[in-house]
């Protein structure tokens, strides 16, 4: 006897593909390690310095960014999700599955690739502000 895997976690899987093929996601990985990065070097040049800024000083600045523009990403990837092609939601909505486990399904499924997408982009920066500023305020 077999136990197939319940509806949610049906949804939150396929949605978290979904998600994770789109471009959208990529692209906010891209900026996100774009903009960590530009934060980071371009913060000692108010200071007459040059260089990259340690973690500790880089995250405080980031906070802001974050604030920013991880509420825009999540608004339109959900848009994005919740907008599929024609005759793709009624034919969700129509199997024998509630619509709460579709919906909380697919909002996990996005939360995970929106979380993936803000790790991918910050890790990849904190990995170069560590190649270069050394580990410096990393457990601040």
């Amino acid at each position: 006897m077999s136990s197939s895997p319940s509806p949610f976690l049906l949804c939150a899987r396929q949605e978290l593909l979904l998600a994770v093929r789109s471009r959208w996601t990529q692209i906010f990985a891209t900026v996100f390690a774009a903009l960590a990065l530009a934060v980071a070097s371009s913060g000692y040049v108010l200071s007459g310095g040059h260089g990259v800024q340690d973690f500790a000083r880089t995250a405080a600045s980031l906070v802001e960014l974050v604030l920013l523009l991880v509420p825009l990403t999540a608004l339109l990837i959900g848009v994005l999700s919740l907008a599929p092609e024609r005759g793709a939601a009624e034919l969700l909505f129509s199997q024998p599955v509630s619509r709460r486990a579709i919906l909380l399904g697919k909002g996990a499924g996005l939360f995970v690739a929106l979380a993936a997408a803000q790790a991918l982009g910050f890790g990849a920066a904190g990995l170069v502000i560590f190649s270069r500023a050394g580990g410096s305020g990393l457990l601040g």
